[in-house]
């Protein structure tokens, strides 16, 4: 695992893209330590592969990109598994992360941010961590007109389960309307997964948001499968 690691630092897009991959399907095959997984979580964390201009990549730039979506949600995956709630202290940091992908317009990219988001919803979450009270004093919830690297700070109060809701709301503004589709499949799966408590959950009614979309003619389309 250290020589993927190793690899995955070199410049060679193509390389680095089936080393995403193979990183993907050796935590999901192979029961790994709690320790190893975090620390190998955490490395994956501090190296993101950035483009100056996620437009501009093509080929294998996208796959490579959309492999590193897949491969971090699924450490983060089996970290849940070997060591339960504690993979929630990462889940903000990964949504926020993974949610900049989500709106490269790239659809290669943009398909694999939502897959791993939802994968991260649907199997690291569980209703159990929704029902503890986590309020939220309302002069301590992060400006919305911020990016979401604002939630990703360790600092705030926020709960972190509370954050990623918070974080979904703000998918909602017109800065990710061009995959309002795949925002409202997640906040679907994530009230799955939390149930009812989730509508309200963070201090802004979710479905009040959703109300006030002001959604353009072509977008209707989409939603309707």
């Amino acid at each position: 695992m250290k020589k993927l690691a190793e690899y995955a630092e070199v410049d060679n897009v193509s390389l680095k893209k089936h080393i995403y991959f193979v990183i993907e399907t050796i935590f999901a095959a192979t029961r790994l330590s709690g320790p190893f997984v975090e620390e190998f979580l955490s490395y994956l964390l501090k190296n993101v592969p950035v483009a100056a201009d996620t437009r501009s990549i093509k080929g294998e730039g996208e796959l490579m990109i959309a492999g590193y979506c897949l491969a971090v949600a699924q450490v983060a995956i089996h970290y849940k598994k070997v060591s339960g709630k504690e993979v929630v202290k990462y889940l903000p940091t990964l949504v926020s992360l993974l949610s900049e992908f989500l709106i490269s317009g790239i659809y290669r990219i943009k398909m694999g941010a939502f897959t791993a988001i939802k994968n991260l919803i649907l199997h690291t979450l569980e209703d159990k961590y929704f029902k503890q009270e986590v309020g939220v004093n309302e002069n301590e919830l992060p400006d919305l007109d911020f990016d979401l690297l604002t939630f990703r700070d360790e600092s705030t109060k926020i709960h972190p389960i509370k954050k990623i809701s918070l974080m979904l709301q703000y998918c909602l503004n017109s800065r990710f309307e061009s995959c309002y589709t795949e925002v409202l499949k997640l906040i679907t799966a994530f009230i799955h997964v939390g149930g009812k408590k989730t509508i309200n959950f963070g201090g802004i009614d979710i479905l009040t948001k959703l109300g006030n979309l002001d959604i353009k003619k072509e977008s209707y389309r989409a939603w309707t499968d």
